[in-house]
């Protein structure tokens, strides 16, 4: 497929099937995600996978804790949305949208699949070492880019969510992770199952929406 092709066929995937993704699979996501470029070469990353008997205990903990009502607490702070600015309330009002007029009540269970952590065969978490400059949030974010890309490109599928790092106390302690670095963000990959859920991929802004040329 051409980039173009690659860029459109990505999309966030819900419930994934139970079929294992190779070590060497993950290798190479990652090892093209290492090409990204990054403020000053400072290349910021810090990257861990969980999969197997750890994830599903990372699984367990995270369906435990929500089970008893406990906050999410990030460690990059979430913003309420009525303190985005209009345009990104608006588009976050037409996702709220188009998934409803997309599903019956009941046809999909987009609770539970957050709960489950989306039944991800994979987890990789993204690290930054705390007091990072600004510049490294853009860095990860290319970085993320880059690796979800390169599973889509191995036929892997992918979601980048806030659910996987809502509890980092529990994820960063079964992860070994220190506590000198800020768990930025988790991606969750596997291989799209038939759940409808995975059929939903809300519109996206058109160019001259988003473009100002001045010539």
């Amino acid at each position: 497929m051409d980039f173009t092709e690659l860029v459109q066929k990505r999309h966030s995937t819900r419930d994934f099937t139970a079929k294992a993704i190779s070590q060497t699979q993950l290798d190479q996501i990652i090892k093209d995600a290492l090409t990204t470029p990054s403020w000053v070469n400072s290349q910021p990353w810090r990257v861990y996978v969980a999969t197997g008997k750890t994830l599903e205990l990372i699984r367990e903990k995270h369906r435990e804790l929500v089970e008893k009502g406990v906050s999410g607490q990030p460690e990059y702070p979430v913003l309420s949305r009525n303190k985005w600015d209009q345009r990104s309330q608006t588009n976050m009002a037409a996702w709220t949208t188009e998934f409803k007029q997309r599903f019956k009540p009941g046809e999909v269970d987009f609770y539970q699949s957050q709960v489950e952590l989306f039944n991800a065969q994979a987890i990789i978490y993204i690290t930054l070492p705390k007091g990072s400059s600004l510049w490294s949030i853009h860095d990860i974010g290319a970085f993320t880019q880059t690796l979800v890309l390169s599973a889509t490109y191995q036929g892997i599928d992918s979601i980048t969510a806030y659910e996987l790092v809502k509890f980092p106390a529990s994820v960063k302690a079964i992860m070994e992770i220190p506590t000198n670095e800020t768990l930025a963000i988790g991606v969750a990959l596997g291989y799209s199952s038939t759940d409808p859920l995975n059929s939903f991929s809300p519109n996206k802004l058109a160019l001259e929406q988003v473009v100002t040329y001045k010539d």
